[in-house]
């Protein structure tokens, strides 16, 4: 079965009103922020109308596999950053 948040991302793709184009995974330490990343959001001439992105996701770090993997089979592009502050 395939993890929740990979089906909300896969759902995403269905929105007809924005082009989702990738998923950033930030990864630090357990906890992850998945954040949608869109074609221009602003086509809209009107501001109150404008189509509104989805919120980023927080996910744990050991969910990530199984999202990253539904995600290469629809072929979806997706990065991840490890975010190591010194």
């Amino acid at each position: 079965m395939m993890n929740r948040h990979a089906q909300e991302i896969i759902a995403e793709l269905k929105n007809d009103d924005i082009q989702l184009k990738a998923i950033e995974f930030n990864v630090r330490g357990e906890d992850v922020v998945a954040t949608f990343l869109y074609d221009d959001l602003f086509e809209s001439d009107d501001v109150h109308t404008a189509p509104r992105p989805k919120d980023p996701m927080f996910l744990k770090a050991d969910e990530l596999d199984d999202i990253t993997f539904a995600l290469k089979e629809k072929g979806i592009e997706y990065t991840i950053r490890n975010d190591e502050f010194i």
